[in-house]
């Protein structure tokens, strides 16, 4: 199991490639949709995707997370949420 790395940005709490599928943590701020973002991307890089199908699935995750982020939290609150990207 990799350990998880703790990012500097708002967005992403922790990052990890564990049994080949990232798994991330990330803040409920507006932050954490273009941070996800970029993370999902890089882990996209290599795999036998066309580029339309990368795209519509970092456009499915920033949908996914700026909406649980804008509809799925109380105001100010400290939770998070958890995202699972298999190949």
């Amino acid at each position: 199991m990799a350990t998880p790395s703790q990012s500097e940005s708002d967005g992403v709490r922790s990052a990890a490639i564990v049994d080949g599928r990232l798994e991330l943590v990330l803040n409920n701020r507006i932050a954490a949709i273009e941070d996800g973002r970029r993370r999902v991307a890089e882990f996209l890089v290599g795999r036998a995707l066309g580029d339309v199908v990368r795209h519509r699935l970092e456009v499915v995750f920033e949908e996914l997370v700026s909406n649980t982020i804008r509809h799925g939290f109380a105001m100010h609150s400290d939770q998070s949420i958890h995202v699972r990207v298999e190949p």
